[in-house]
């Protein structure tokens, strides 16, 4: 109910007397409350964006559809060393900038992006999204071209055999590709990236676990030999810092702390993000963070993706429905919505 006390309420007084939240466990339970009108809306974290979709395409004028694009960066993260161990004394292709770079350009993430997610989302070209204050719109993109992926790949020593597949020193160019298990549009997105992969003549096996195992070892602990595919949540003012300091590489000997999954180790790129998180000046601090973003593109440490859109369904009646598309919750604006009777 609306809260007499609150600073503006005099001068923004709530139209509605009364607010109801429901808590629905059962995302088809929740489906059925909406075809039944005992809803006026849906949270972002309700209906995942396929199911929104489906709704659309059977109910097209039967409610209204918000599709807000996000802060949560899908990507796929390039183990960039070798460890002992996980590669059992055989050496890691990704160590190479050209076969990083072949796996991005022979990647059809604009087919990702139609036909799997719907048109709904964009091709991420960074780990920030373009609504961030220092996105950096003028740094190296990879476009799909699989012909200069297969160049990049001889030039790389790395040559096709008998059966399409390349080697190189007796070693065939076989890379792991990890996720959370059950996530179906994660192993769909999966299978597309397999079959483009195998065209320039990469072998891709897929190795997925259940979340607990894949973000509580397999990542945490840096267990993955070649690919892992998850995401990261931005606020819209962070830089992502952590994200690739060489000294926020996770091991046993920091106990596992810092999110550079990826282990890059470039020294202007650990610097500046140190003094980036230091810098008041914003001015100064968008140059810093544009910096960062040129290096991020050139080593290529992790595949950008695409950044999810928060997706909500509300009734033709309720008005003054504005995600953001930030952490921000939804009712932000609660104090403007108001209902209104069918035209």
């Amino acid at each position: 109910v609306p809260n007499e006390h609150y600073w503006g309420f005099k001068e923004r007084k709530p139209y509605l007397n009364k607010l109801t939240y429901r808590f629905i466990r059962n995302t088809n339970s929740l489906k059925a409350a909406l075809e039944a009108n005992s809803l006026d809306a849906t949270s972002e974290t309700g209906l995942k964006l396929d199911d929104v979709v489906k709704l659309e395409k059977r109910y097209k004028d039967r409610w209204n559809y918000h599709y807000r694009s996000g802060l949560v960066w899908e990507h796929i993260d390039l183990r960039l060393d070798t460890d002992s161990e996980l590669h059992g004394g055989k050496p890691n292709p990704l160590e190479d900038l050209r076969v990083r770079r072949a796996l991005v350009m022979s990647a059809n993430r604009q087919q990702l992006a139609d036909a799997l997610l719907e048109g709904k989302v964009k091709v991420a070209h960074s780990y920030l999204p373009a609504l961030h204050y220092a996105y950096h719109d003028g740094q190296r993109t990879y476009a799909y071209d699989p012909a200069a992926a297969e160049k990049l790949l001889d030039e790389a020593g790395w040559k096709k055999g008998s059966d399409g597949i390349r080697v190189k020193d007796g070693h065939r160019l076989h890379l792991e590709f990890g996720t959370t298990a059950e996530n179906k549009i994660r192993e769909l997105v999966q299978q597309v990236l397999q079959q483009d992969w195998q065209r320039v003549g990469i072998e891709v096996e897929m190795k997925n676990e259940p979340p607990s195992v894949f973000f509580g070892q397999t990542t945490h602990k840096r267990k993955f030999k070649h690919l892992a595919m998850y995401a990261w949540l931005l606020s819209p003012v962070q830089a992502g810092d952590g994200l690739w300091r060489g000294d926020m590489i996770p091991s046993k000997e920091n106990n596992w702390q810092g999110q550079n999954m990826a282990g890059l180790r470039n020294e202007e790129i650990t610097r500046l993000t140190i003094d980036g998180e230091k810098e008041i000046d914003v001015t100064k601090r968008v140059q810093i963070i544009k910096r960062v973003q040129e290096i991020y593109a050139d080593q290529l440490p992790a595949i950008p993706l695409y950044f999810r859109v928060n997706t909500s369904v509300t009734s033709k009646r309720l008005k003054g429905w504005r995600p953001t598309g930030t952490l921000v919750p939804i009712s932000w604006n609660s104090h403007e919505w108001r209902l209104e009777a069918a035209q």
